[in-house]
């Protein structure tokens, strides 16, 4: 072969490499720009979902509430000599009780005080109080956090909290459930375990019944983080996301 002819060869080679090579990269970087576009409209439906959950608290909390204590109060400023209109009254009022003690509930989930007050700490800390004082299961709770966090942070890990231990209550029936936070170098790890019946994850993340279970994910890929999941049947489960925070 003569050297003009193995030259082009070879430059027709490189050429042609050049090439793939340079849709390879603007194929990966159309894939990282679509998967930005996709994070970005999942935060933002996530976020306006939020927004509307804080303004229903917000509403439950400080209009439906005193209006209901207020209709209360003029129940009981009615005159009767009656004393079974009085026992209807009663009713009456105890039924309103138990009307704005459901309402506090609903609003607590939508959106704890605490959690925009006081932070992630304490509102997991009061949500498991409140589990352990329901009676349906017993509860433990660690933390070593550091410091407050954005609050776009503190939400999700807040919901993905809820989701998790909601699932160990409602489909693995669990007895025992713990919640461990612990803050260092950069990094938040968050453990929550069980000991209910368990699963198979990968089935379960497949079938339509895994919604759940993908928007847990779904939280943590928002946060950058990583979650990491242990679950035998009979033998319980253990979820951990390691989040990326801003010491």
């Amino acid at each position: 072969m003569d050297v003009p002819l193995f030259t082009a060869i070879v430059i027709a080679f490189i050429i042609v490499i050049t090439i793939i090579v340079f849709f390879t990269i603007s194929i990966v970087k159309q894939q990282k720009r679509s998967l930005q576009l996709q994070k970005g409209h999942a935060l933002a439906e996530i976020s306006a979902m939020e927004r509307e959950r804080s303004r229903i608290a917000a509403d439950l909390h400080d209009d439906v509430g005193p209006m209901l204590s207020m209709i209360k109060f003029q129940i009981f400023s009615v005159d009767t000599a009656s004393e079974e209109d009085m026992q209807g009254l009663n009713k009456v009022n105890e039924h309103i009780d138990d009307i704005i003690s459901r309402l506090r509930e609903i609003s607590v989930n939508l959106m704890p005080a605490s959690l925009l007050r006081k932070g992630l700490g304490t509102a997991i800390e009061e949500y498991m109080e409140n589990l352990q004082k329901s009676g349906i299961v017993r509860t433990h709770f660690h933390s070593e956090m550091i410091g407050n966090h954005p609050q776009d942070t503190s939400i999700n890990l807040f919901r993905i909290c809820q989701e998790v231990v909601h699932n160990a209550l409602k489909h693995a029936e669990a007895k025992n459930i713990s919640i461990r936070i612990k803050e260092e170098k950069g990094m938040l790890s968050l453990l929550v375990k069980d000991d209910g019946k368990g699963f198979d994850y990968e089935k379960r993340l497949k079938d339509s019944s895994g919604f759940g279970l993908r928007s847990i994910k779904n939280r943590a890929e928002l946060l950058n983080g990583e979650m990491i999941v242990e679950s035998k049947p009979g033998v319980g489960s253990a979820f951990l996301f390691e989040i990326p925070v801003e010491g």
